[in-house]
């Protein structure tokens, strides 16, 4: 079972390559269509625990961060947390890189802009 920790979500606005804002100078944030519900319940269904990790007994959660562009895409992810191995930044990497397209971007003074989100995966074995 893999579980979802959404309560550490962050927020960057990334208005272009040399400025960046906080969540407040944006009027709406990125969301995943859907909603937050929807984003745990799409990552629960699609991340598949590495089985090397599962023989090992590896748990432990991955913070990735990426930007939500302004058509829906998702780039520029890398992990930002102490790596676990096992597989399991790979894992958190492919299924957020599979929810290309199922964003809906910030925006800001009515334009949509590209954001940097924050997001824990947490990998545990039950």
């Amino acid at each position: 079972m893999i579980s979802v920790l959404l309560a550490g979500f962050s927020i960057f606005a990334q208005v272009d390559d040399q400025e960046v804002l906080e969540l407040f100078d944006v009027s709406q944030s990125a969301s995943f269509k859907g909603g937050e519900h929807a984003l745990m319940m799409y990552l629960a269904k699609n991340t598949r625990y590495p089985e090397i990790a599962i023989a090992e007994g590896i748990e432990g959660i991955v913070m990735l961060e990426f930007v939500v562009r302004v058509d829906g895409s998702v780039a520029d992810l890398k992990v930002i947390s102490k790596l676990l191995g096992y597989g399991l930044e790979e894992e958190a990497i492919r299924v957020i890189k599979s929810t290309k397209g199922k964003w809906t971007p910030a925006t800001q003074k009515g334009e949509a802009v590209n954001v940097r989100l924050r997001q824990p995966l947490s990998f545990k074995l039950t």
